[in-house]
């Protein structure tokens, strides 16, 4: 009997490595021996026996098939019944071999060292490969203690399964030679969909997949997992040089250890590598997409350790996190001896170190630049950080030999800082020695002081020499950020402290009087000043700011050093309509524009009865050069009415009465202002025919002339007022009532305009009838019984006289009789002694006054019928 090769894994035959079978609890190693009978038949039993490493026989069993009949030279397979009592990390020496049935031995035996594990470090998905590449892998894992399986192509169909994979950290995906790329169609069997399924679930699951690339260009198309494109740079004159590669991040773990001058030696000094994994691709299931993006992005994890210098879409190293685990890609050969020295060395130890990294997810807290952290420069973030995490968006510019503190602003513990500076001089000020372009610094802060020397400049420093500094912060899983801050000493521009913003308020020369002061409002825990600002007659209020004292502390002698001043409005709107949609109104000014700035109110914010207000926030923000801004200064405003304060004038009217009878040519509208007329600009006006009021100055002459309409201006508390109306045109055969008009006026108009009426009656018109012509027969006509003489006409004229004088006795009584009632006396009067002796006029004058007329007016009524008192008198 001839027992061939079990199917056992090939890497359990290499005498050197140990190959690791991974445990399962639910799938299980099943084991096949193909075997030849020789010239003679015979029943055979075929065993196979497992023995631990303490040579205890734990399982010996005969195959599921036993006893096999064989026919001379006669082949079959002995399957057996798979062992499920394999211990963790044990060693096992597996032994199959046949007996006949009668127990004598036949043939030889098959002796297998297999060690078993529940958790196995990499899975290499490979045929073996020539230049004995796998050799130099393995050869570092076995110097790192790290146990592996090797998986050939015809194992796959068993093993690349996610159940058995679930028991490794790594799949190494390792450096292919041409006959296994297009003979053996190895990424075309990768490429297949349940196959990039498997690789994709174990890297989600928390497994990294390390893929060692070359120029295979027909090989890798559409093949590659995320669709990664390849660029093959194998062709002469193409491949990546030395001088053509950007180290983007040479104190990631990966690159540990390795010199800066290790990229000149590989390949025996002719090139770094002869392809690259391009990004320049877009599309949702390419990288870097899968992968949040770079890691200049917020919840990017792509990282490209090194770039083609001219091409930052060409990647020879780099990471990326998919789901709990990731991605290492390379296109560096770094399998060869002449590209990666062996474990240990401290010059090129690429490969083990690519072996030992795992990718594992980026903690939540470590964002960008601006999210969780910040770079620092005496304590603070030099600007906030941009949406790529850089803070390049503004030069920090420095004093001649400042020294600047660097540090980090971080609640993440665990980061580890990498300081690079590229410029004018290194860290210590010294000039870079050929051939260097940066200087490094590993501790997470320090100081440095910088200055270019100039022996002609006055501080004797260079003005506007540059550094960029650059820093890296990894974790102890190798999780990255970076970022980038440019310096530039001038000492023009050069701050360390934020601008003062300060401003004053004035009134505009063209609106005096318009602004007082109107206490304070708290705001954040400062009182801030209100104004109130009063509206003009044509409804607005401009009002001056001046910021011109607003100044940078670090502004070179005699200047400011702002270069914007930003005002901004809050709550411009009437204190009626809050839905006026004009908030936040920014208005900015440059340097050259000016500091004082110039703003017109038109709303009215504040209630008219008083109760409440709505104040207008100004704030004011000034910048300085360096692009720092001011800490906000606000002014509040509230806007009244051109009346606001002012009193309305008030007044009294002493004659005429309402309701009086008005007899005379004239009328009088006598009284006084009481209130209210703060500047003696109070007029009053009177007319019998409202119209003229309002009508123009051309008008109000006139009528003034005609006698229908009179005023009186300049009236201030206490002034008396008279004014006279023409009334002799007016009276009619019947009684009437008029009415006279008055408005009353306080400055322009704008501030107060009242109005006032006062109704008087007119009596009908009295005519002159000689009683002769209504009764010729009376006493005393020509027609009549009388007595004649004299002439024609001479008894007629006595007694007119005779009825002139009775008529006035009447009116003298009468008056009398008026002033005893008005007297309050009730006696009858009996006794006329003295009347006859009283002047008529005055007796009309006494009567007027009886009727409530004061006597200046009375006076002057009856001094309009003085002729009719000297005709009777």
């Amino acid at each position: 009997m001839t027992l061939y090769r079990p199917n056992v894994l090939d890497c359990v035959e290499d005498a050197t490595f140990d190959c690791v079978y991974p445990i399962d609890q639910a799938m299980t190693h099943q084991f096949e021996v193909p075997l030849s009978n020789g010239v003679l038949e015979g029943d055979y039993n075929i065993y196979m026996d497992i023995v631990n490493s303490q040579g205890t026989t734990v399982s010996s069993v005969t195959s599921v098939n036993s006893p096999i009949s064989l026919e001379p030279h006669q082949n079959t397979d002995a399957t057996f019944q798979p062992y499920n009592g394999w211990a963790d990390g044990e060693t096992y020496n597996i032994q199959f071999y046949a007996e006949l049935v009668d127990g004598t031995a036949s043939g030889n035996m098959r002796n297998f060292t297999i060690t078993f594990a529940d958790s196995v470090d990499v899975a290499i998905l490979s045929n073996p490969t020539d230049q004995n590449r796998l050799q130099s892998v393995k050869e570092d894992m076995q110097a790192m203690g790290l146990t592996y399986t090797q998986f050939r192509q015809g194992d796959w169909d068993t093993y690349l399964d996610s159940g058995w994979l679930a028991h490794y950290d790594k799949i190494l995906l390792p450096w292919q030679t041409n006959a296994n790329v297009q003979a053996g169609n190895y990424y075309g069997r990768l490429g297949e969909s349940a196959t990039q399924t498997t690789l994709e679930n174990f890297m989600l699951g928390g497994g990294t997949i390390e893929i060692h690339l070359g120029p295979y260009a027909e090989g890798l198309d559409d093949n590659l997992l995320y669709n990664m494109v390849i660029l093959d740079r194998s062709t002469a004159g193409n491949s990546i040089q030395h001088g053509d590669t950007n180290i983007m991040d040479p104190y990631h773990p990966l690159l540990k250890n390795v010199s800066q001058t290790a990229w000149l030696g590989m390949n025996n000094g002719n090139y770094v590598a002869n392809a690259a994994l391009s990004t320049s691709g877009t599309g949702s299931n390419k990288l870097p997409t899968p992968c949040g993006g770079m890691i200049n992005a917020q919840q990017g994890t792509f990282h490209s350790l090194l770039q083609h210098s001219d091409d930052s879409t060409m990647h020879m190293l780099a990471t990326c996190g998919i789901g709990q685990g990731g991605l290492i890609v390379t296109t560096i050969d770094v399998e060869n001896p002449s590209v990666s020295e062996p474990y240990g060395s401290t010059t090129a130890p690429l490969r083990s170190n690519l072996l030992a990294f795992e990718i594992t997810p980026y903690p939540t807290d470590f964002g960008i630049a601006g999210s969780g952290w910040d770079l620092t420069i005496n304590g603070a973030a030099p600007t906030q950080a941009n949406g790529a995490g850089e803070y390049t968006d503004i030069t920090v510019y420095m004093k001649s030999n400042s020294q600047l503190e660097f540090d980090l602003d971080t609640a993440i513990t665990g980061l580890d800082a990498d300081w690079e500076i590229r410029g004018a001089t290194d860290w210590n000020r010294n000039p870079f020695p050929p051939n260097v372009d940066y200087d490094h610094r590993g501790d997470d802060s320090h100081t440095a002081q910088f200055c270019l020397i100039d022996t002609q400049s006055a501080t004797g420093c260079f003005q506007d020499a540059t550094w960029e500094l650059t820093l890296y912060l990894h974790d102890a899983a190798g999780h990255t950020r970076v970022t980038h801050v440019n310096l530039q000493t001038n000492d023009i521009l050069a701050d360390e402290s934020d601008p003062i913003a300060n401003v004053t308020v004035e009134e505009h020369p063209l609106y005096p009087d318009s602004l007082e002061d109107h206490g304070t409002k708290t705001s954040s825990g400062t009182d801030w000043p209100v104004y109130l600002a009063k509206l003009s007659p044509s409804g607005d209020v401009k009002v001056k700011f001046d910021a011109c004292g607003s100044v940078d502390p670090d502004a070179a002698e005699g200047e400011s050093g702002i270069t914007m001043y930003t005002w901004k409005v809050y709550q411009d709107y009437p204190w009626n309509n809050p839905s006026n949609d004009y908030d936040g109104h920014t208005f900015e000014r440059t340097a050259a524009m000016g500091c004082d700035w110039t703003y017109t109110f038109y709303n009215q914010t504040a209630d008219p009865s008083g109760f409440a207000d709505n104040p207008i926030r100004i704030e004011l923000t000034v910048d300085d050069r360096a692009g720092r801004d001011s800490d906000k200064v606000k002014l509040y405003f509230v806007v009244v009415p051109e009346d606001y304060g002012d009193d309305a004038p008030t007044w009294s009217i002493d004659s005429p009465l309402s309701g009086s009878t008005q007899n005379g040519d004239y009328v009088y509208v006598n009284g006084s202002v009481l209130s209210g007329s703060e500047n003696n600009d109070v007029q009053i006006e009177v007319s019998l025919d409202p119209s003229i009021l309002n009508a123009s100055l051309t008008d109000k002459l006139r009528n003034i002339q005609d006698g229908n309409y009179a005023t009186q201006n300049g009236l201030g508390d206490g002034d008396g007022f008279s004014l006279q109306l023409k009334l002799e045109d007016l009276f009619t055969n019947e009684s009437q009532t008029k009415t006279i008009y008055l408005k009353i006026v306080e400055g322009n108009g704008q501030t107060w305009t009242l109005y006032h009426q006062i109704d008087i009656n007119l009596p009908p018109l009295e005519e002159d009838v000689d009683p002769c012509i209504a009764d010729p027969n009376a006493a005393g006509c020509s027609g009549g019984g009388g007595v004649q003489g004299g002439g024609e006409g001479g008894m007629g004229m006595m007694l007119y006289a005779g009825i002139g004088a009775i008529v006035l006795l009447v009116i003298v009584i009468a008056t009398l009789l008026v002033l005893r009632m008005r007297s309050g006396k009730d006696e009858v009067v009996t006794d006329f002694g003295g009347v006859e002796d009283m002047d008529p006029m005055e007796a009309y004058v006494q009567q007027l006054i009886a009727q409530g007329y004061p006597e200046e007016t009375a006076r002057a009524y009856a001094q309009q019928y003085s002729g009719h008192f000297q005709e009777n008198g």
